[in-house]
């Protein structure tokens, strides 16, 4: 009887835990990102940085478990449930210079598209911002560990 109780217990607990995502990535899925300074297209696997003048475009192919901690990492954050823009609260500090960044998936037949600025803060859905930061970070991260991207020149822009 002790153990059954420990048996229900721990599937009870198993249960309960964070709620899993499906872990598979659809064979249609792709994804872009896009700021003042590089750009990605995972469905090309095209890497391109941009210069004061001119623009370096490499090819990057990313491995399959890239691709799944990508994926995975957007559904963690719930890229579907982003704003296609972010907006400032009303009571937002203005920072300059300001960045954009876009982040776009399409899976399973669907095509989504969000747009962040670090033009100010608060933003009026500040979680779901702070999401979209942590998911652009950690795909910023996977794509500068690829020695493609490593070996060309950091871009020379200067934002004033």
């Amino acid at each position: 009887m002790r153990f059954l109780t420990i048996l229900i217990g721990t599937s009870l607990g198993y249960g309960c835990s964070e709620k899993r995502t499906d872990a598979r990535v659809p064979d249609d899925f792709y994804f872009r990102i896009k700021t003042e300074t590089f750009q990605y297209d995972s469905e090309h696997s095209v890497y391109t940085r941009s210069y004061a003048g001119v623009d370096s475009t490499i090819a990057v192919s990313l491995t399959s478990l890239e691709l799944q901690e990508i994926y995975t990492e957007a559904a963690k954050f719930k890229f579907n449930d982003f704003p296609k823009e972010f907006f400032c609260t009303a009571s937002a500090s203005v920072e300059l210079p300001a960045f954009v960044k876009t982040i776009s998936i399409y899976r399973n037949g669907e095509f989504r598209e969000s747009t962040n600025t670090t033009l100010c803060e608060p933003k009026k859905d500040q979680r779901k911002s702070d999401n979209f930061n942590k998911l652009y970070q950690r795909v910023y991260e996977i794509l500068n560990a690829k020695k493609e991207i490593e070996n060309i020149s950091k871009s020379n822009l200067i934002f004033l």
